[in-house]
């Protein structure tokens, strides 16, 4: 029912049969962009509630970089092993983690605010590689959708019926 909503049939004439031509185009990508931004949220108010501020201490990063950087797939990877000599390193990636969090629970503003998206792109793409470069923590699946956000509900226009 929903989909019949969306879609309309586009007619060859009269009394022929026409195809089905999606009126709202930009309803799934709204809805999966919808789904991604809000499982950043979820993370966000998570962190907050059961990490508490000191997650955002330079300790518990340096803590979670090693940890990560010893358990790697690869024994040629863990770049988290340079916070052991780097403690300015280890300060500064921490200071980025409350802006991250902050991005991270607004995320659906992305969906009504360019401005917002921007700055969202800005921030969170380093983030996932920095996190998969220090912590080896990558979600390539997000950073494949993010493309999706670049997209502007006005470019997406509904196919036009051919007569």
């Amino acid at each position: 029912p929903l989909a019949d909503r969306l879609a309309r049939r586009a007619s060859r004439g009269a009394g022929m049969r026409g195809d089905w031509v999606l009126v709202r185009p930009d309803v799934p990508i709204v809805g999966i962009l919808g789904t991604l931004l809000c499982t950043y949220t979820f993370v966000g108010i998570f962190r907050l509630v059961y990490g508490g501020v000191e997650v955002f201490s330079p300790e518990t990063f340096r803590f979670w970089a090693l940890r990560n950087s010893f358990h790697v797939l690869h024994s040629d990877w863990g770049f988290g092993r340079l916070l052991l000599g780097q403690p300015q390193l280890t300060t500064v990636l921490a200071a980025g983690f409350p802006i991250v969090t902050l991005f991270e629970l607004f995320a659906p503003l992305c969906l009504v605010s360019r401005r917002f998206r921007q700055l969202f792109l800005l921030v969170m793409v380093p983030f996932h590689l920095l996190s998969w470069l220090v912590l080896d923590v990558f979600f390539w699946e997000t950073l494949a959708l993010y493309p999706l956000l670049l997209l502007d509900g006005a470019r997406l226009k509904p196919a036009q019926a051919v007569a």
